[in-house]
């Protein structure tokens, strides 16, 4: 179980006024998308954690050249 103690073990400088909200969902809805072992969800903590900023950020910029954008999405 995913609790905001071990939550914030992985994610330490999370940002709680975003990641509180998540948190009760990790357990009903991590185990439809078969995460559901302990390797799993520390996985998808730390891959969220990290495309997040810690859960600073909660929507993407796309703040983006022409260029930077064939750059980082070439399709």
């Amino acid at each position: 179980m995913i609790t905001e103690k071990n939550f914030n073990d992985v994610v330490p400088d999370v940002n709680w006024n975003y990641a509180k909200k998540y948190v009760p969902l990790f357990d009903t809805v991590l185990p439809e998308y078969e995460i559901d072992t302990p390797l799993r969800k520390a996985h998808f903590l730390a891959q969220v954690a990290h495309e997040s900023g810690g859960f600073k950020f909660v929507v993407e910029n796309l703040n983006y050249s022409a260029n930077a954008l064939y750059g980082v999405f070439r399709k």
